[in-house]
Formats: C-alpha cells, sequence, structure tokens
C-alpha cells in the first residue's frame, strides 16, 4: 500500500516536471525556427543546425531538427498544437502523429491520442 501511495505521488510530480519540460522544449523550438529564418546559425559562425545545437545547446542535431519540424507544422494543426501547449499531449505524441496524419484529421486525433499511450498511438496510426 505504502509503495503506491509513493508511486502515484512521483508519478504526478514527474508528470508535473515534464509539462514543465514541453513547454521549455517548445520554446526552444520555436526559437530554433526564428534563428533559421534569419540565417542566424551562419551569422554565429556554425555552418549547420546540428553544429550549433551540440556546441551552444548541448542537445543533438537530430533533436533540435524535430523541434523545429514541429513547431514549422503545427500551426496546419490547432487542436493538436493546443492539446501540446496545455499539456495533454507530449513531444513524442505530437511528432508521431504529425509523421501520420493530415491537417483535416487534427481534431479527430487530438482526442483519441490524448487516452493513449504512445505504443497504442503508433499502432493507431499505423493501421
Amino acid at each position: 500500500m505504502y509503495e503506491e501511495v509513493v508511486a502515484h505521488m512521483l508519478d504526478r510530480r514527474l508528470r508535473v516536471l515534464a509539462r514543465a519540460s514541453s513547454l521549455v522544449q517548445r520554446a526552444i523550438g520555436k526559437a530554433l525556427v526564428l534563428l533559421a529564418e534569419v540565417n542566424g546559425f551562419q551569422a554565429m559562425g556554425y555552418s549547420t543546425l546540428d553544429a550549433y545545437a551540440a556546441q551552444r545547446l548541448g542537445m543533438t542535431g537530430r533533436h533540435a531538427r524535430a523541434l523545429a519540424a514541429i513547431e514549422r507544422r503545427l500551426p496546419g494543426f490547432p487542436r493538436i498544437d493546443r492539446a501540446y501547449q496545455e499539456g495533454r499531449l507530449n513531444f513524442s505524441q505530437v511528432q508521431e502523429m504529425l509523421r501520420y496524419i493530415e491537417p483535416i484529421d487534427d481534431a479527430d486525433w487530438a482526442v483519441l491520442a490524448e487516452g493513449l499511450t504512445l505504443t497504442e498511438l503508433k499502432e493507431g496510426l499505423q493501421a
């Protein structure tokens, strides 16, 4: 009983932290898009986003590209965008949905994905 109570308390705390992290990742993605639009990487002496991300942000170029790609695509998916902003969807869910769905399916998938694990979501998208 004690372990279950502690596990649920820790789960709640971890989910709050993950939500905060998600908001930071969104801000980074938006800033990377803007930096790319003004050729900021080159202006600072970096030849690529990957080089900039590794040297200045301590993240892989792959992750930086994924953050920026999501932010570029989200305006076409307003319901998913809102659910992501509100913490009802996480980065992995959004990334997976944007690989498979079209903007016309935005509202349906935004609601459906909230109740699914990432594994279940992947299975549903690939069906």
